[in-house]
């Protein structure tokens, strides 16, 4: 074989090997979906104001909060109406509370009322808050044990006005207590006297 076979069956074999060996890429499309989340832990199973006068403001009482997560969270209380006996009612409003720093006190509504004057950031160790509550009973105020409904809802901040209103819409990363169940909730109830 003289030179140039050689050179051109090598050239030849070359261009082989590149068509049978060339790579093709190919693209990989990725996508993640990383949810918010928190998780909400409080350290209380019930609240309870044992003797209350009618027309005075009760003593306080702590509630700690643990809240877990990766994002800025909101605080939010929401109270349903104190009942008694059936038949005697107390706007949630005799409710109040307080970030135990602050020294305005809100009154609870049925409505979500944040609790946290400037957003915080969750932790998955465990950002902790300290949340007060007293009862500021009125003087038309009918004596009886009184007992309602409170929760404590953790809302990412970025989602926190999609959840002002009472229908949360979904997927929305909250975790919402409620203070009056077996899971680290709380009930809140008072005995009113004259």
């Amino acid at each position: 074989m003289g030179k140039w076979t050689v050179k051109l069956l090598c050239l030849l074999l070359g261009s082989l090997c590149l068509i049978i060996c060339s790579a093709n890429g190919a693209n990989l499309e990725t996508k993640a979906n990383i949810q918010k989340q928190l998780d909400v832990i409080i350290d209380a199973n019930s609240l309870s104001f044992p003797t209350v006068n009618v027309g005075k403001i009760s003593e306080e009482k702590n509630v700690t909060v643990m809240v877990k997560g990766n994002d800025l969270y909101q605080l939010y209380i929401q109270a349903t109406v104190l009942k008694a006996d059936g038949l005697k009612e107390l706007l949630p409003t005799v409710l109040e509370f307080k970030e135990k720093s602050e020294s305005r006190w809100l009154p609870a509504s049925d409505a979500l009322i944040p609790v946290l004057t400037t957003p915080a950031m969750a932790k998955a160790s465990g950002d902790q808050k300290e949340i007060a509550f007293r009862l500021n009973v009125p003087p038309s105020a009918k004596p009886g044990l009184y007992s309602c409904e409170v929760n404590i809802i953790a809302c990412v901040y970025a989602d926190a006005n999609k959840s002002v209103n009472k229908d949360i819409p979904a997927g929305v990363s909250e975790d919402v207590h409620k203070i009056d169940n077996e899971n680290d909730s709380t009930s809140v109830s008072e005995h009113v006297y004259n």
